[in-house]
């Protein structure tokens, strides 16, 4: 059950983020990363960029 290869990797990127609060306790966010380098993904499809959406509100 144990890799005899490597485990290690080195993964690199840059992005940026917006967030807004507004009234009521509600909140957005949203983020998006794109890597750096040709490395193939390892734990999910590759892409070259993502996207995250987030909005939420206080109870």
């Amino acid at each position: 059950p144990y890799f005899d290869g490597s485990n290690h990797a080195k993964r690199s990127a840059y992005g940026a983020g917006l967030s807004w609060a507004g009234p009521y306790g509600i909140a957005a966010k949203a983020t998006y990363a794109r890597k750096l380098g040709d490395a193939d993904a390892t734990s999910a499809p590759d892409k070259s960029g993502r996207a995250w959406f987030q909005v939420s509100k206080t109870f």
